[in-house]
């Protein structure tokens, strides 16, 4: 039978349901941040791509904003005498054991109505496995190639139902014609596109569409959205949740990943 990506499990507290800006210990303010859904798979991925500018990033969490991330440069940080920890982070950079292509600095910072912020600083590594995962999910979707499926069949070895999901999904798409598991998948715009939405959904970033080639709802296109999950009642379509807040279900044909900005943390469905 056609199986689906699993529901996301609830394994971190929706922000409304959290007591969210009482006063905590560190330990309490770490575990929070660690919490959020999909919130250190998006900061390790922008620090990644900027780490070329040593940047200190900081993840914000306020009671109007949300939650934001900046990457701040070193040419900002080290130039400016009043930036809070300058030196301690000088020491921390110019440190033997910190390597820019292993290591970032964070800064997490809660900020609270009428109270002292809370911020800490963390040294942390670079998930690599994440990172190939999203460099392949960038690749699937720039062309179609059967390099790139086959990178991305090789990257999900140990996740397990991945790879016979994959299968499950090239049977289907190519009229119910399976490949034996020793056997190079054959790719097409349509597979390589699902498997790219099938990591993202497992790496818990949002994957940004724009919609084309639809002729009922031809107003639609050129609109655009975000991927949520393959539809468990129709096995042809996928759920898109639309920047006007509309959800839709389109087959994956009639989607394209478009890049805007940084990779977000995916919202819990």
């Amino acid at each position: 039978s056609l199986r689906h990506p699993p529901p996301r499990r609830r394994d971190s507290i929706a922000l409304a349901d959290r007591p969210t800006f009482a006063i905590m210990t560190d330990a309490e303010h770490a575990s929070w941040f660690r919490g959020v859904y999909g919130l250190l798979n998006s900061v390790c991925i922008q620090a990644w791509r900027h780490r070329g500018e040593t940047p200190v990033v900081y993840v914000t969490r306020s009671p109007t904003d949300g939650i934001t991330i900046e990457c701040i440069p070193s040419r900002i940080w080290k130039a400016d005498p009043l930036f809070p920890d300058r030196q301690a982070l000088r020491q921390t950079f110019s440190d033997e054991s910190f390597r820019p292509d292993e290591h970032y600095m964070c800064v997490f910072v809660t900020k609270r109505q009428d109270r002292a912020k809370h911020s800490q600083r963390s040294g942390l590594i670079f998930d690599q496995n994440l990172i190939r995962g999203t460099e392949i999910v960038e690749a699937l979707t720039a062309a179609t190639r059967a390099e790139d499926l086959a990178d991305a069949y090789t990257w999900c070895e140990n996740l397990q139902g991945c790879q016979q999901w994959i299968r499950d999904r090239s049977a289907f798409l190519n009229s119910g014609i399976t490949t034996a598991s020793d056997c190079v998948l054959v790719p097409s715009r349509a597979l390589n596109t699902e498997v790219a939405c099938f990591l993202a959904y497992y790496l818990r970033l949002e994957l940004d569409v724009s919609l084309t080639g639809l002729c009922g709802d031809a107003l639609l296109n050129g609109k655009e959205g975000v991927v949520t999950n393959l539809d468990p009642q129709n096995k042809e379509r996928w759920k898109v949740r639309l920047d006007d807040g509309r959800r839709i279900l389109v087959k994956s044909a009639n989607f394209v990943h478009v890049r805007r900005g940084e990779y977000r943390r995916a919202k819990l469905e």
